[in-house]
């Protein structure tokens, strides 16, 4: 049976080539980057390596550029550091702002409302609502901003409908009202698929995941601009200047590096591809299944993930159908990977205003530059075939 993957924002298969060097590097270097012999020297001056990998597909200095395992501990360490620092040092002597969206990525949303909990005494947590098309409105946002904020953290592309912020625009924004205010971005979602310049964005961190391109698993970055200063989330040796210890994982390091190299060189002729994918599947979406269900398209026209398109099939279980897909070898999700063990409907399609009954038969589509329009032509010819002899759907027949 042919298998089809189409959840490329949960994440992506390991590129060839990256495996080849992870299988590569797997053997030749074993010693502890931090050990003051030659094993250990190259190890150490491999991870440099990367590190250089990382600051240029993002625009910024190597020093700038922190190790850690993924986006999750990144958020973390982005948010929860810099406060914690402002904290211990004595830069928060009152009761201050910090705000998000009601969209982010559970990595981000999950520690805010923790640090909501301390609300009372600590912290006024506000959680930006978005329109019907999942974008933060700028005068809300503006108007958010007040004398006591020190922290906004907001994602630059949604995980699940894939609409990208104005980020850049937002950063001025909050500058121009309090210059001191902390500005951290989530671009676990963008990197690999928009361009994503820390510099043009003037952002204060950002968050990064190597799996989310095509790089290995457990392993990422966190961009810390010079002057900003993060309090470590736990203790251990002065890897990462201290700020995130333990012995680094040399291989994937080495892998996201070239990851991140095939990225940025690939950028533009990937980001055609993907449109042209995305466009073919919605068209052929509307074009096939229009007289049985109806469908609607829950992504936002513009300023959206090349690849990314979730879509309501109005009365049909997404879960049921996505079991039956992947009893095909069709391979989709109805959102976060983070949250497929939940019942609950998508948190984001909620806060847009979608009606709970229909956020429940939301399915989303991410492509890849390995997929193919055949691929896309099964899987519509597969979803039709599901729901016609299933009868799940009768509202258009």
């Amino acid at each position: 049976m042919e298998e089809i993957y189409l959840d490329h924002n949960a994440t992506t298969p390991l590129n060839n080539s990256i495996s080849r060097i992870i299988n590569k590097y797997d053997k030749l270097l074993y010693g502890n980057p931090s050990s003051p012999y030659k094993i250990g020297r190259i190890s150490r001056i491999e991870v440099e390596k990367s590190r250089e990998k990382v600051a240029r597909i993002i625009n910024c200095s190597k020093d700038e550029v922190y190790f850690t395992s993924g986006g999750t501990e990144s958020n973390n360490l982005a948010i929860q550091g810099s406060l914690n620092y402002l904290r211990r040092f004595g830069k928060i002597n009152a009761k201050k702002r910090i705000i998000t969206t009601e969209i982010e990525h559970l990595s981000v949303l999950n520690v805010f409302k923790e640090l909501s909990k301390e609300g009372v005494k600590n912290y006024d947590v506000v959680f930006l609502p978005v329109d019907n098309s999942g974008f933060v409105d700028m005068e809300k946002f503006k108007s958010s901003i007040d004398s006591n904020t020190i922290l906004i953290s907001i994602m630059l592309a949604n995980n699940e409908v894939g609409s990208i912020q104005s980020i850049k625009e937002m950063v001025k924004i909050a500058k121009s009202k309090n210059k001191n205010i902390i500005f951290h971005c989530d671009a676990v979602q963008g990197l690999g698929k928009i361009r994503v310049d820390v510099k043009d964005l003037e952002i204060d961190m950002l968050s990064i995941s190597s799996h989310k391109f095509y790089g290995p698993k457990g392993v990422g970055a966190l961009y810390v601009r010079k002057g900003v200063n993060i309090y470590p989330l736990f203790f251990g040796g002065h890897q990462e200047k201290s700020i995130r210890p333990g012995t680094e994982n040399v291989v994937s390091i080495i892998a996201f590096g070239y990851a991140c190299d095939m990225a940025r060189e690939n950028l533009e002729k990937n980001y055609k591809i993907l449109t042209n994918l995305k466009k073919f599947f919605k068209d052929m979406l509307f074009e096939k299944l229009d007289k049985i269900v109806n469908v609607r398209v829950n992504s936002p026209e513009e300023n959206c993930l090349p690849n990314t398109l979730n879509i309501c099939f109005k009365g049909i279980d997404s879960e049921l159908l996505i079991s039956l897909l992947s009893q095909q070898g069709i391979y989709v999700s109805s959102g976060s990977a983070c949250t497929s063990d939940s019942l609950e409907p998508s948190h984001v399609l909620l806060a847009m205003g979608i009606p709970e009954n229909l956020a429940h038969n939301a399915i989303r589509f991410s492509f890849g530059i390995e997929n193919k329009k055949k691929d896309l032509i099964l899987t519509v010819k597969k979803i039709k075939k599901i729901i016609l002899e299933n009868k799940l759907n009768f509202s258009k027949a």
